[in-house]
């Protein structure tokens, strides 16, 4: 009775230890922040510019704007983490778990380059078995090895009303992605933007053994400069689009290339996607495609339709 009573008293006094730590009245850096911080805590940032690139360390906590309390859109552009052109903006990589969160910021300025180690999602790196949360966020302007926006390895993650907006695969004729790449990952994007992301095998999403789903997503001006504008996919990947839209795309081949894997479209319009070469918009590899309740028309260049091989449609 007194070891039970003795446990419950630290698990009471843990949750009330929690803590609300802001930036900059208690602490000038985020990652100051967050290196003094505990699983449990708040990391509360004003608005401004923090040049800095931080790492959450395995520190299961909610790193937010002002946003999580004002719910004003224009908090979110003027609090911002800028890498600076350094690397990585923003690391997960410690197995952090659910309850680890990123609310109401704006993530941009990473770069990868020659002198860099940094190689994947120079926006976001997310790897290692961890499972966070993004919400509520833009992430912009940043410049990968591979992939430009985000990278997701062995983990999980969640976003929602997120927008990525202008991000680049740069490595001269062999980046993945300029948005979003998965690897053995399993990826939730609810109520998000993919606009204007570059790459050379996709302009929006590469993915490789990875369960994702799109649901009220919008997907615009993204271009694969030797690939597909929108969707890579290998290597028994499963992609679920629900009531979205994906329109004005443009690529060298097509707006989907998904080999050994599965895609199902459903409540969806894709509008006005262009190929330079005038081939097959979706091209199918030992895959299977269903669509349903949605509407597919073409661009200037378009070619509608498939080029498969031992491949299923159900349209």
């Amino acid at each position: 009775m007194k070891k039970l009573t003795f446990l419950l008293t630290v698990l009471v006094t843990n949750f009330c230890l929690a803590r609300t730590i802001e930036v900059p009245e208690e602490f000038q850096q985020i990652q100051t922040a967050i290196d003094s911080s505990f699983s449990g805590d708040t990391v509360l940032v004003a608005p401004g510019v923090y040049k800095e690139l931080i790492n959450f360390n395995g520190k299961n906590i909610v790193l937010t704007s002002h946003y999580l309390f004002n719910e004003d859109s224009t908090t979110i552009d003027s609090t911002i983490i800028d890498a600076d052109r350094l690397g990585t903006v923003v690391t997960i990589e410690s197995g952090e778990d659910s309850t680890m969160q990123l609310i109401g910021l704006t993530i941009q300025g990473g770069l990868w380059d020659d002198n860099s180690p940094v190689g994947h999602g120079v926006g976001i790196k997310c790897t290692n078995n961890s499972s966070p949360k993004i919400s509520n966020s833009v992430i912009k302007d940043n410049k990968g090895f591979s992939t430009g926006g985000v990278y997701i390895k062995n983990s999980k993650i969640i976003l929602q009303n997120v927008s990525l907006i202008n991000n680049k695969g740069t490595s001269y004729g062999n980046a993945d992605c300029g948005g979003i790449k998965g690897n053995n990952s399993d990826i939730i994007l609810i109520n998000c933007t993919i606009k204007n992301s570059r790459g050379d095998y996709s302009g929006a999403l590469y993915l490789s053994n990875t369960r994702i789903h799109l649901e009220n997503i919008f997907m615009t001006g993204n271009s694969g400069s030797e690939g597909y504008g929108c969707i890579w996919a290998n290597s028994n990947s499963n992609i679920d689009i629900v009531n979205s839209k994906i329109s004005d795309n443009n690529s060298y081949q097509g707006i989907f290339n998904i080999n050994s894997s599965t895609i199902n479209i459903s409540n969806s319009e894709l509008l006005r996607n262009k190929s330079d070469e005038g081939v097959a918009s979706i091209r199918l590899n030992e895959s299977e495609f269903y669509m349903e309740k949605s509407k597919m028309v073409g661009g200037d260049y378009w070619t509608s339709g498939f080029y498969t091989t031992n491949s299923k449609t159900t349209i």
